[in-house]
């Protein structure tokens, strides 16, 4: 995945060696510790985890579960209901607790990218393979 971030006046690419220096001369200037500005972030808006997992599966697979997904099938992942689905980028299905998953079709190889995020590693990390496994069971047809 491209990502990055830039700052408007310096480059009009992403620089990640700027960026550092920027963020160290806050942490001198501002006298806080990272750690302590991380946990401020958490207290306020929880802790957020992040895991992905690209399955190299067949094209007939891809485009099934694609299928199922757009077409709203699946109602709950891990226990917990389906709230609303975004389909601007693949289909991100959010869960009524907060965390998600999204299912994003690669463009150029017979690959899903299975992304998740939840309150725990744990979590995150079992969103994600159980799609996998949803992927696994479908059949042909």
């Amino acid at each position: 995945e491209s990502g990055g971030l830039a700052v408007k006046g310096h480059l009009p690419e992403r620089d990640g060696i700027y960026i550092g220096l920027l963020l160290t001369e806050m942490l001198v200037k501002g006298g806080v510790p990272l750690s302590e500005r991380v946990n401020a972030l958490y207290e306020e808006f929880g802790m957020h985890v992040c895991y992905r997992d690209d399955m190299h599966t067949e094209e007939w697979r891809k485009q099934a579960m694609m299928a199922r997904c757009r077409a709203g099938e699946i109602g709950e992942v891990c226990g917990v209901a389906v709230a609303d689905r975004d389909m601007r980028d693949g289909v991100k299905h959010l869960l009524e607790d907060g965390s998600w998953v999204m299912v994003r079709p690669s463009g150029t190889e017979p690959v899903l990218r299975i992304y998740s995020e939840a309150a725990d590693a744990g979590r995150a990390q079992a969103l994600v393979e159980e799609l996998v496994a949803m992927v696994h069971s479908l059949e042909k047809g």
